[in-house]
């Protein structure tokens, strides 16, 4: 029900500040199961033949974490339960029962996870049962109610013959996201949704200081935070404790510091506080020399917290644009999962930004000149989860890079892998942690035969994590009558793709910049048959137009998303809202390119000044 959706089922003050016990009582078919916040308390047989269930009262909570479920007996069950034995809180993962022996993974990692933020927060989980369901159809990832925490489907099931490390990862956080928000969001609310989340920024050699972090330029606020400082020098080692904290609260501060002008120092170590960390030239330029001298010297997590924060505060206009591209030219001797993971992120972001514009060859050269070092190391042969599970995570996303930016060897190495699959397609012998990015490769670069080959497959698969596999490369095709051959299969009501993965699978074909064009022109002209078939609700389509706005980083193409917002109607001022947070981000991408291309068009072609910027 968040944000506001509560008021659609009851009458309510629907704010996250104003919180109230609710006692829950459902008529419902004996046929049905209910399931809500608190536990069933007492049934009570109608004189219609109906049942009255009675839920306990819950905890005094914000009407946004109300839940209900109400499923045939039939057709969803739960697995036992799990008794964490010093609170006597049951802990049990509930679904449809054909996928049971799918959700026992989910099962322990919500237990485990459950114990661990007992111990964390020193604060006792507060109700005597907490249930995780996956609901097909379900129109977001998760959703953290008190006591009855939801899930799209594809976030608890779990197949290890089928799903790759990363999305054993994903499910795992997911997971532990939701219970976290036990704690925080649930027992601690905010008073109104601005004050989720907040980033100031921190930096300095001698003077640290403190203002408020945003990309939108006409964003201002003045507020202070209590910001934990703490440095460390390169006579740091890992054995070896860095500075104590230092807590600021004001605008600046200066402290005395008792390192050499010639040594750099590193501040936020291990990401202890939440900010961005901006640090003054000479001393970024001795942190660079040090990256590509021995990066070793600078511990994993900051060295990914380095490229975070730079390619972040270039974003905000805070510091040269090019500077990151300079940070990253080490990343050629880069080997760890925590900095290559943050620098994909920010080398796509990059690449959405600049992909109107005549250097993004440049661009793309580049990153795959620094990517390939790793590439030719990691290559083709799984890596062993059990015994390096971070390589295991970053294999396929470096494959997929690599494939992506058309590097033959890659692509060579897929059609071999594919080949030997099609001599007997019923035996895929792939490794789950390579059918991503061979999947990909094959439809971006294939032609209709390759296509019609993994629709086959898709028809005749029945495990969801397999049928997210071969959606996610159905949606690599750059063909596009393919594209909108695809994307009308998701409309059609006999189509074997199920509900639940239409969302999903039409924001994986937006998300692709070859046919991002071809599906917002299908958006619009399918927009009436896209409400009828998932329900007369934006918001359950709001991750599509989410997906395929994201591309947009034209004033073309953000008066398109206007004019298109501006044809939908009564869908009140939540939604409003909602399409001006994704213009004011395209309007932020085409102020940074205007103000940015210049510098990054200096860093790439150092002695030509001349470029046309396409806004």
């Amino acid at each position: 029900m968040e944000a506001t959706n509560a008021r659609g089922v009851l009458p309510c003050i629907d704010e996250p500040a104003r919180k109230a016990i609710f006692k829950i009582s459902v008529v419902h078919d004996p046929s049905y199961a209910v399931w809500s916040n608190g536990e069933i308390q007492r049934t009570e047989p109608l004189d219609d033949g109906r049942t009255l269930s009675h839920f306990t009262p819950t905890l005094k909570m914000s009407t946004y974490l109300l839940a209900l479920i109400v499923a045939l007996r039939s057709d969803f069950a739960c697995l036992p339960d799990r008794i964490i034995s010093s609170k006597n809180i049951k802990s049990r993962v509930c679904g449809r029962i054909d996928i049971l022996p799918q959700l026992t993974y989910a099962d322990e990692v919500a237990y485990r996870i459950l114990e661990f933020f007992n111990t964390y927060f020193d604060i006792d989980y507060p109700l005597p049962k907490i249930e995780h369901f996956a609901v097909p159809d379900f129109s977001g990832e998760a959703m953290e109610n008190y006591g009855l925490l939801i899930y799209d489907e594809l976030g608890l099931v779990f197949d290890e013959k089928t799903i790759s490390s990363s999305r054993q990862q994903y499910i795992t956080e997911l997971i532990a996201h939701e219970i976290a928000h036990q704690w925080v969001g649930d027992l601690v609310t905010p008073a109104w949704w601005s004050e989720l989340t907040e980033q100031p920024m921190v930096g300095g050699h001698m003077m640290i200081s403190q203002q408020p972090f945003s990309l939108l330029s006409t964003t201002t606020k003045s507020e202070k935070w209590w910001i934990p400082f703490k440095y460390f020098d390169r006579t740091f080692n890992q054995s070896s404790k860095a500075s104590e904290i230092i807590w600021l609260n004001d605008t600046s501060k200066t402290l005395t510091i008792t390192a050499s002008d010639s040594d750099w120092i590193l501040a936020n170590p291990d990401y202890l506080g939440i900010y961005r960390t901006k640090y003054d030239p000479q001393n970024f330029r001795l942190i660079m020399a040090q990256l590509e001298m021995d990066h070793t010297c600078i511990p994993t997590i900051t060295r990914g917290a380095l490229i975070d924060d730079a390619f972040a505060l270039s974003r905000a206009s805070l510091i040269n644009a090019s500077d990151p591209y300079t940070l990253i030219r080490y990343l050629k001797n880069e080997t760890d999962f925590v900095p290559w993971t943050v620098a994909l992120s920010a080398m796509n972001q990059q690449e959405v930004l600049l992909a109107e514009q005549d250097i993004i060859l440049d661009l793309q050269n580049y990153f795959l000149e620094l990517i390939l070092p790793i590439y030719n190391k990691i290559g083709w042969t799984p890596a062993n989860q059990l015994t390096d599970w971070l390589q295991a995570q970053l294999q396929p996303s470096i494959l997929s890079t690599v494939c992506r930016y058309r590097y033959q060897e890659c692509i060579e190495a897929v059609q071999s892998i594919y080949r030997n699959w099609k001599l007997n397609p019923t035996l895929n012998q792939i490794p789950a942690n390579l059918r991503s990015p061979v999947y990909c490769t094959i439809i971006r670069g294939g032609s209709r035969s390759d296509f019609n080959f993994l629709w086959t497959r898709l028809q005749n698969e029945s495990i969801a994590n397999e049928v997210m596999n071969l959606l996610e490369g159905l949606a690599c095709t750059e063909d596009p009558p393919l594209i909108v051959y695809f994307l009308e299969q998701h409309l059609k009501n006999d189509s074997i793709i199920r509900d639940q993965y239409v969302i999903q699978s039409i924001t994986n074909i937006a998300r692709s910049p070859r046919a991002n064009q071809v599906v917002w022109n299908w958006i619009r002209d399918n927009w009436s048959k896209l409400l009828s078939k998932r329900g007369a609700s934006l918001g359950r389509l709001s991750r599509i137009i989410e997906a395929v706005s994201s591309q947009f980083i034209t004033v073309r193409k953000r008066d398109e998303l206007k004019a298109f917002a501006n044809s939908i109607t009564n869908e009140g001022t939540v939604y409003r809202q909602y399409f001006q947070l994704l213009i004011d981000r395209i309007n932020a991408d085409i102020e940074w390119i205007a103000a940015n291309l210049a510098s990054i068009n200096t860093f790439f072609h150092p002695n030509n000044n001349s470029f046309v910027i396409a806004l």
